[in-house]
């Protein structure tokens, strides 16, 4: 059957509109030779290739569309566009990394404009600027050390919050009929604020900005709750975004918010070419709910990678939202309050011009006139507009902008209605009297005709109910059985309608209810882990079931992978429904074989899984730990709902003993001894390459012994023999500072020396120690540390009684 659907977009023109943006419907944006302009029936180019770039341009118009003024390069145009050249208009000379033009709600022709250097010095500048006398009337410093981020407006009073951010800081500046407040109120601790993915809502009440995690994949979303009020922020939600593919360093990622405040669109893709496509992914805010959010996911645009949006997203004077990229193209969301695939994404190209620069959208806020649009209860093109703020003695005027509508084409009431004719554009302006004067709001209404369906034709079997959604939540509805909800209940065959109502569309539909089949769902399609069943069922009353395993049941135990389905047969409703069932292997984990370490030393344990949860039996939840001590060790490991396990033994065996021994003395004629009582499960090995429990030595100095257990644990001692002939001393070639009390520092061995200085270097030639008292030796640390094990260079003096100074140069071993 033939379905008609009806999509009127209300676009604002009235008298204040936002920051870094026309009032009206005129220019918004450049590309640099190219404009993009809104005369209120509909979009189009504008050719300025014989013009310099405008980059990051600001404008502002009256209540009809018409330009004022405009801000571009550090220059103020007049509405001809031609430079204001007799003005000395900013302190800089430099393309402005940011500009934007605020009304100054003390003075009608009047207006702040706001601009900044993001260079090594962050300066925000401003000025007032009047329109009637076309010059600048003050001028001064707002801040410096914060990035601009983004505005608002104080509901129902003419004033406006500034944001800027530092660090993780933001800071809001008031603009009311007391003039501009140079003290901020400043809301601290949030995450790291870029000024370029920062988004404010159409509401004014909440602020959304992207934040790039590493790896660069991954990307934070951090929502802000605003208070309008008071001007302070409070965190909201936060959550991932994983595999975005913005890699390579070069990271864009700029958010759109719908004009309706509950659609987020993201980009996903690269920003210098990396990958080799690009998408939009549209997310529902309507929940605050981070997993929500997160499963709401919808691709709504997937194409070439040379798409990808170089600029800052905006919402046009018609309700679409802008962007553009290097190739001569402006990206265009066309119905960002719907959801999925009919926000409807398409691409203008401009290669007609010469641009090559990204148009640069600033930060915008519309703030809504006070009347609102509503449908009559029937199915006709009437729209009902009311006047949300009426005050004792006030008159009202309506006109529709159809004056071919006749006398119907005006009305005097606080609520008013039109019938409109589709397919064409429309002024409707409201002017309020009161005392002799008068306020006028314009809001600008674009008839369009479509076909989008928000409800599909369906059957209803005739021992059944039909509940039917028309999505868009947050709406208003109209359904032609009186139904006002989301949802609707059918019981009857027949042609039914919906209208979907908000304040940027209106969706009108026909849908035809037939009689054929039940309604069966089995849910969506599920796994489990291995060695579990999953339970399918239906709850249909009163009818016969037939599953594919043959069963005829109402439920089945599912135990292998594979596709299962149901028919139900209800009276001669006949239902179908199928369902996968997928296996999910049990995590094979595995931690090592049983093992064994010596006294002293540390076992680091280690998952062969990566990208799960662990839970070890220490307690410990982290991929690996550390253990010293004997015990039995298990890990869980947790990979996508699904667990696996291992345990492992660690036994601890002891060091080789040692008696303390003292010093040997000898000289140099003579021979010493060094004697150790001999264990027959430890094996030795001294320097000397002797193998024997003792050895017989015939010079002083130290002589190292590596002793091991027949379970393999090392331990090394040395054992100094000394000279007791006067004029002697020796250096040590290794020492162990390993707190055993052997050999646990390196210093000179000599009797009666008088007069001595050590220097200790290492591989780098960087001084580990020094000292002049003989009996202090290195006791192996650098800087409060342990030093590594490694050969040193030392260099020492020493001096005897009545004898010159001796020097020794030569290398240490430091064992640990």
């Amino acid at each position: 059957m033939h379905k008609s659907l009806l999509i009127i977009f209300f676009a604002v023109c009235y008298r204040f509109i936002s920051f870094g943006q026309i009032e009206g419907a005129n220019i918004i944006l450049t590309t640099g030779d190219a404009w993009l302009s809104f005369d209120c029936k509909g979009v189009h180019f504008i050719d300025k290739s014989n013009q310099s770039s405008y980059d990051l341009s600001s404008s502002i118009s009256d209540t009809f569309g018409n330009i004022l003024f405009s801000v571009r390069d550090s220059v103020i145009y007049d509405k001809n566009d031609a430079r204001i050249t007799n003005l000395d208009s900013f302190s800089y000379s430099s393309i402005l990394d940011f500009d934007l033009i605020v009304p100054n709600p003390q003075n009608i022709a009047e207006y702040y404009i706001f601009y900044g250097w993001y260079g090594s010095k962050l300066l925000n500048h401003y000025c007032t600027y009047n329109v009637i006398a076309k010059k600048i009337t003050s001028k001064g410093l707002l801040s410096s050390g914060e990035s601009y981020i983004a505005s608002a407006k104080v509901p129902g009073k003419q004033a406006y919050w500034l944001f800027f951010s530092s660090g993780n800081d933001i800071s809001a500046y008031l603009i009311d009929n007391a003039g501009l407040h140079s003290n901020p109120v400043t809301s601290k601790k949030f995450p790291s604020i870029y000024p370029e993915l920062v988004r404010m809502n159409n509401e004014c009440s909440q602020l959304l900005y992207s934040l790039p995690m590493s790896p660069g994949d991954s990307v934070q979303m951090i929502i802000l709750d605003f208070d309008k009020s008071l001007g302070t922020f409070y965190m909201d939600t936060s959550f991932i975004i994983h595999n975005s593919g913005l890699t390579g360093g070069c990271f864009r990622g700029y958010i759109a918010i719908s004009p309706d405040s509950k659609k987020l669109y993201f980009p996903t893709g690269c920003g210098c070419g990396a990958c080799k496509t690009f998408s939009i992914v549209q997310y529902d805010l309507s929940k605050r709910n981070a997993d929500t959010i997160i499963n709401s996911a919808i691709t709504v645009y997937y194409g070439d990678k040379n798409r990808r949006d170089w600029t800052e997203w905006i919402n046009g004077p018609d309700c679409k939202l802008y962007n553009s990229d290097y190739n001569y193209n402006f990206g265009i969301i066309n119905n960002p309050d719907f959801k999925g695939i009919a926000s409807g994404y398409t691409i203008m190209n401009t290669k007609t011009f010469s641009s090559y620069q990204p148009a640069n959208f600033l930060t915008r806020q519309d703030y809504w006139p006070s009347f609102s649009i509503d449908t009559a209860t029937n199915n006709s093109l009437e729209l009902i507009f009311t006047y949300n703020a009426p005050k004792a003695g006030e008159t009202y005027l309506w006109d529709f902008g159809d004056p071919s509508s006749g006398s119907l084409n005006h009305d005097t009431g606080k609520t008013a209605s039109h019938v409109f004719v589709p397919s064409n554009v429309y002024y409707v302006r409201l002017l309020v009297f009161n005392n002799g004067y008068h306020t006028t709001f314009t809001r600008l209404v674009c008839v369009h005709q479509g076909i989008i369906t928000p409800v599909k034709d369906t059957v209803l079997c005739i021992l059944d109910s039909l509940k039917l959604d028309a999505g868009n939540p947050g709406s208003k509805f109209l359904w032609s059985n009186g139904d006002t909800s989301e949802t609707t209940i059918i019981e009857k065959t027949g042609k039914y309608w919906i209208r979907i109502v908000n304040d940027h569309a209106i969706l009108s539909d026909t849908f035809t209810v037939g009689l054929k089949n039940i309604y069966l769902n089995l849910g969506k399609d599920v796994s489990v882990c291995k060695g579990n069943d999953y339970m399918f069922s239906s709850n249909i009353k009163d009818a016969n079931y037939l599953w594919s395993t043959g069963d005829t049941s109402s439920y089945i135990l599912a135990k292998q992978p594979g596709v299962y389905w149901l028919k139900v047969d209800s009276v001669g409703c006949i239902g179908y429904d199928s369902v996968n069932l997928a296996i999910i292997n049990l995590p094979k984990v595995n931690i090592g074989p049983d093992t064994a370490i010596c006294s002293g030393t540390v076992l680091k344990l280690r998952s062969n899984i990566s990208n799960a949860s662990y839970l070890w039996s220490t307690g410990d939840t982290t991929v690996s730990i550390l253990i010293e001590n004997p015990s039995v060790y298990w890990l869980r490991v947790d990979s996508v709902g699904c667990y696996g396990y291992d345990t492992i033994l660690v036994t601890v065996n002891p060091l080789p003993d040692i008696v303390p021994h003292p010093v040997t003395y000898f000289c140099v004629y003579d021979s010493a001894s060094i004697q150790l009582t001999e264990n027959a499960s430890y094996s030795y090995k001294w320097e000397t390459g002797d193998t024997t429990a003792s050895i017989r030595v015939s010079e002083p100095g130290i002589y190292n012994l590596i002793l091991k257990t027949d379970k393999g644990c090392v331990i090394t001692d040395s054992f100094i023999v000394k000279s007791n002939c006067p004029g002697k001393w020796f250096m040590p070639d290794v020492f162990s500072p390993n707190g055993d009390g052997h050999n646990d520092s390196f210093k000179a061995i000599g009797i009666d020396i008088t007069a001595f200085n050590m220097s200790v270097y290492n591989r780098w030639g960087e001084c580990v120690f020094t000292s002049t008292d003989v009996n202090k030796g290195w006791d192996g640390t650098f800087k409060g540390l342990k030093a590594p094990e490694d050969i040193y260079l030392y260099m020492a003096n020493c001096q005897f009684p009545g004898q010159p100074k001796q020097f020794a140069k030569g290398t240490v071993l430091l064992v640990r």
